[in-house]
């Protein structure tokens, strides 16, 4: 049982279902621009399958995150909930490290999710970054990683960025250009999410 003091507040809740929901929808709308992901099991991107960020032992500890700054309390409560979330899913599995079962697809969608998350305000990287700054990171990136980040980046560059910033109710939110197949399971999960924290949580109002 989750101690009392550590279990997220109902607006720590929303915001972590917010963010999730964004960046979800971000890789999505890339993925469906660049024509990739049809290999990955694991999708909507980061809300299906185990360890996806819906569920609840994600939620417990990423939803806290912001509260203390400090590298003991990011250790014991938030890094847990990372790590448990990367050793589930498929895309951190074939993008974290060297895989010999990982396909270019599956390693283009990997560096897809790098960028994005880069895009993201993230505390625990730094915050948000613009694509110059990203370009910047990959530059200094020589692991097995680089020469996909380079596959995918100046295609992503190119696009126009989704407006995800729009999506700001759990309950109504807008297609911001992902395929409508992948736009439906979204809204399904979200709405999954949102009856399981209300049940299981006793979160109302979310």
């Amino acid at each position: 049982m989750l101690e009392e003091e550590l279990k997220p507040t109902a607006e720590e809740v929303r915001n972590w279902l917010i963010s999730s929901l964004r960046h979800s929808c971000q890789v999505e709308y890339y993925l469906h621009q660049l024509k990739l992901g049809n290999g990955d099991p694991q999708r909507p991107h980061d809300l299906s399958g185990e360890g996806n960020k819906y569920s609840w032992k994600v939620i417990a500890g990423l939803a806290i995150q912001n509260r203390d700054d400090g590298l003991d309390f990011f250790q014991d409560q938030v890094l847990p909930a990372i790590t448990f979330h990367r050793r589930y899913q498929y895309h951190h599995q074939m993008w974290n490290a060297p895989n010999s079962l990982a396909t270019p697809d599956a390693l283009k969608v990997g560096a897809v999710d790098a960028i994005c998350s880069l895009l993201d305000d993230r505390q625990y990287q730094g915050g948000t970054h613009t694509f110059e700054e990203i370009e910047n990171i990959i530059r200094q990136n020589d692991s097995h990683q680089a020469q996909w980040f380079w596959r995918v980046f100046s295609q992503m560059k190119r696009r126009s960025q989704p407006e995800i910033k729009v999506i700001d109710d759990l309950h109504d939110f807008p297609n911001i250009g992902i395929s409508g197949e992948m736009f439906s399971r979204t809204v399904g999960l979200t709405q999954l999410v949102l009856s399981s924290l209300t049940e299981e949580q006793g979160y109302n109002g979310l």
